[in-house]
């Protein structure tokens, strides 16, 4: 089976309101100590508008919850998906112990993003996408006018083979199994973290079994959650979210060369962009 590369066409620059998007307020003298001890990016040492991406995991190392970690002058404002939003608030309050910290919700706070364009945009809050840069700028806005276009947004997304905060983690899988190492959600040299243990380990493997993969669909659009299998008839992989020709995958690497790969009646091919090509093994992205 030959993996295909993505080509970005030239467009227009465009945005969307990210609505499934949700924002927390993490306020006081120790909310930096406070996140720091628990999650996987390093805060220390952020500054007033700066963006990186964390995730709060369960101690086994899987994905809780994602933050979009924006630091302002008195803590920090952390987007996340929104259906979970309460969730992380009631996680968050539980680890807080005797921090002296604020968490409160941000209802009038919107998440936008912009992407095919070289500058930022005007206005408020805004950084570049931490995770990489072609998928544009991100900016926390309070009362946007219009809701722009969200299903080009994802499209967008998918093409770069960028899993979704929100929908391609909802199974809770291991980071490193949805590349959010390589998608700068991680510091492996910050010290002590929720799931630190499971996590450093797996980095440390020579190999790696399984990444993601943004797949074209051939035929009907296989559902969320089905079981992708190889030509051998073996189970290669599972499907985490899809859209129009496309869907995100989890597979196992010692086996996506063996297809076509399928799930139910869906033919898959895996796209391999340029940012994850030099971290995969070679017999397994031959052109």
């Amino acid at each position: 089976m030959h993996l295909t590369m993505t080509q970005m066409p030239p467009s227009s620059p465009s945005f969307a309101r990210l609505s499934d998007r949700a924002v927390l307020a993490v306020t006081g003298p120790d909310a930096a100590s406070f996140l720091q001890r628990i999650l996987s990016q390093n805060v220390e040492g952020m500054t007033a508008g700066d963006l990186r991406l964390g995730l709060l995991l369960t101690p086994q190392g899987r994905v809780m919850h994602d933050l979009m970690l924006w630091r302002t002058d008195d803590g920090f404002e952390i987007e996340t998906t929104a259906d979970r939003r309460d969730d992380l608030l009631k996680r968050l309050m539980l680890y807080k112990l005797r921090a002296d910290v604020t968490i409160t919700p941000q209802p009038d706070r919107h998440v936008v993003a912009h992407w095919n364009r070289d500058t930022a945009p005007d206005g408020e809050q805004v950084a570049r996408d931490p995770r990489l840069g072609a998928l544009g700028w991100r900016q926390l806005i309070t009362a946007p006018s219009d809701p722009g276009d969200l299903a080009a947004y994802r499209q967008h997304q998918m093409a770069l083979g960028v899993p979704d905060l929100g929908a391609d983690l909802a199974d809770q899988p291991y980071p490193l199994d949805a590349n959010l190492d390589l998608l700068q959600a991680i510091d492996f040299h910050k010290g002590c973290f929720v799931g630190q243990e499971v996590t450093s380990r797996m980095k440390r493997k020579a190999t790696l079994k399984t990444r993601s993969f943004a797949c074209r669909v051939t035929g009907p659009t296989p559902k969320v959650g089905a079981d992708i299998d190889n030509a051998q008839d073996l189970r290669s992989g599972v499907v985490t979210s899809v859209l129009p020709g496309w869907a995100m995958t989890r597979l196992r690497l010692d086996r996506m060369q063996d297809g076509p790969l399928r799930a139910g009646d869906s033919q898959l091919v895996p796209v391999v962009p340029d940012w994850l090509r030099p971290h995969l093994p070679t017999a397994e992205i031959e052109p």
